[in-house]
């Protein structure tokens, strides 16, 4: 008896809760039901009330309230964990505010600052809370965001193609606003929504080919995005799918519905003060370069590498003489990490899954020739008061890939990533099982 109190088991927590049916439901309903929670607005002051908390140990941390769950879709951080996660001030920049005590005065009257009450009114107590997007928004950042690329980008696009690049059918969507795969590859938002949502404009970015879009949808932006393309023309055309060009061309529809509804001076105004993205080149490594032969007959891999960023180039000259002024162009993930390319070219696909080098290496390169290219691009057109930055991916990628500096946290949940914080509002996560991170230059405004 004696040994057997001191055996100690390790058992993976989502293991341990479903022996336990009774808990197991609690959780559930914990993560799926929402509570209903009244509150009132006095004197300018919002009121709200804590209903739990729960411990939870982060390495040799060990936080007594990890959650505090306000039963309105919103979930506080204790100062306390922000201060040991040794996380820097740029969390106000990702609109994550300071409450004190139980109410906290509103700074010159600004609507950044709602109130939130704490946990007791008597007890001192602070925590950060996100700014709703309704309030990010004041700041005008931008008018609109306009999205172009492959899969990372299309929230839905290829739902209206004869293709079989689809995601509209579950798990896709399994996290996504009422559970619905709305036909975006990945099992919720896609980083250009939590971007849009960053910048104020709007909650999702929807797809241009949805013909229920109102005007006033379509004015504050949209995605022609489409899951299988990329800038080599002859990638589009292996799956049907739309090309870049082809994007352009719906962008050029799009602005013409506008100049009927609002003007051609409005949406001139519109487009010059819009945050545009572009977001391909992976397909055309992966399901092109590296797969079919076609490519590789005529291109060895640098020059291949240099006529994609040709076609880059022509596309960037194509939205600068559209009006875009904005431009933030995302460069290569580490392919070598990618499941497809490990599937397809390990020694042996079932047992050695690591990543493979060579396929990120290539990415590298084409990364670092992407940003030479575009430091010219801006030289050239800053005349015009155009901003183009590069948005690394690359690089958070292999960090969460390697462990770097990379946190799960259990405050509704919380994802810290090297010098990323999003923080997801509605929806209690036990678990991160996808991670959307994105490298936001701030050099585009």
């Amino acid at each position: 008896m004696a040994i057997l109190k001191q055996l100690i088991v390790n058992v993976p927590l989502v293991e341990a809760l479903e022996q336990m049916p009774g808990y197991a439901k609690f959780m559930k309903d914990l993560v799926m039901k929402k509570r209903a929670v009244s509150y009132e607005l006095v004197d300018n002051l919002h009121h709200c009330s804590v209903i739990s908390t729960i411990p939870c140990m982060i390495g040799s941390l060990d936080f007594a309230k990890a959650l505090c769950d306000l039963g309105d879709s919103i979930n506080l951080m204790p100062l306390a964990i922000y201060k040991n996660l040794v996380v820097n001030s740029f969390l106000e920049d990702y609109g994550l505010k300071s409450c004190h005590g139980y109410v906290k005065e509103r700074k010159n009257g600004s609507d950044d600052d709602l109130y939130v009450g704490g946990m007791n009114p008597n007890v001192d107590e602070e925590y950060y809370y996100p700014a709703p997007i309704q309030a990010q928004g004041k700041s005008n950042l931008v008018s609109a965001i306009f999205i172009f690329g492959d899969s990372t980008a299309d929230p839905g696009n290829n739902n209206y193609m004869k293709t079989p690049f689809k995601s509209n059918f579950l798990p896709y969507g399994k996290d996504f606003l009422n559970h619905v795969p709305t036909g975006r590859f990945t099992n919720g938002m896609l980083a250009n929504d939590f971007i849009a949502r960053y910048v104020g404009v709007k909650e999702y970015v929807p797809p241009y080919l949805d013909q229920s879009l109102s005007i006033e949808e379509l004015k504050t932006g949209v995605s022609f995005a489409s899951a299988g393309s990329g800038f080599d023309p002859l990638t589009p055309t292996i799956s049907n799918v739309i090309s870049l060009s082809k994007q352009l061309e719906h962008f050029k529809e799009y602005q013409e519905k506008m100049e009927a509804a609002i003007g051609k001076e409005k949406t001139q105004n519109l487009i010059n003060e819009a945050l545009f993205l572009v977001s391909a080149g992976t397909n055309d490594f992966v399901v092109n370069y590296n797969t079919l032969p076609i490519r590789r007959k005529n291109y060895t891999l640098s020059a291949y590498t240099d006529f994609l960023l040709q076609h880059v180039q022509l596309f960037l000259q194509e939205l600068l003489d559209q009006g875009a002024r904005k431009i933030g162009m995302v460069g290569l993930p580490p392919m070598g990490c990618l499941p497809i390319v490990i599937t397809l070219h390990s020694d042996n696909a079932f047992s050695k899954r690591d990543c493979i080098d060579f396929y990120s290496s290539i990415a590298r390169d084409y990364n670092s020739k992407l940003q030479n290219k575009l430091n010219v691009t801006q030289i050239g057109f800053a005349k015009l008061g155009s901003r183009i930055a590069y948005m690394d991916i690359y690089g958070p990628l292999m960090d969460m890939i390697l462990g770097y500096k990379y946190v799960h946290l259990f405050t509704g949940t919380v994802h810290l990533i090297k010098e990323t914080v999003h923080l997801f509002i509605g929806t209690v996560h036990l678990f991160a099982e996808t991670v959307h991170q994105f490298s936001f230059s701030t050099a585009l405004f």
